[in-house]
């Protein structure tokens, strides 16, 4: 079976919608950090970003339209909200941008 070059296999849906939503934040003056791999092997769960600005830290999972979370993500983010952290699974850069403009009002 001949191998696919870089470039030729097709991309995940959520890494897109990962990459948009990284600009529009970025746009809006927010820090964002792509959660790594190794730490997705140390403790399931993770969100895919981690945004700040001002002091503050947001929690990002990105999903398609009609992507759903796993268990493991789920209790991530119940793990996250009980210490008082907010947690937003966002679907598009539009959602991103609306809810993260209005954290700034």
């Amino acid at each position: 079976m001949p191998r696919l070059s870089r470039g030729s296999h097709r991309r995940n849906p959520e890494t897109l919608i990962l990459n948009q939503v990284r600009g529009v934040l970025i746009s809006l003056g927010y820090g964002v950090l792509r959660v790594p791999v190794p730490i997705y092997t140390s403790q399931k769960g993770w969100s895919d970003l981690l945004v700040i600005k001002n002091g503050k830290a947001y929690f990002v999972e990105i999903k398609t339209e009609k992507g759903r979370q796993r268990p493991d993500q789920k209790a991530f983010q119940e793990q996250v909200e009980a210490y008082g952290c907010k947690y937003f699974i966002i679907r598009s850069p539009e959602e991103a941008e609306q809810i993260f403009k209005n954290l700034e009002d």
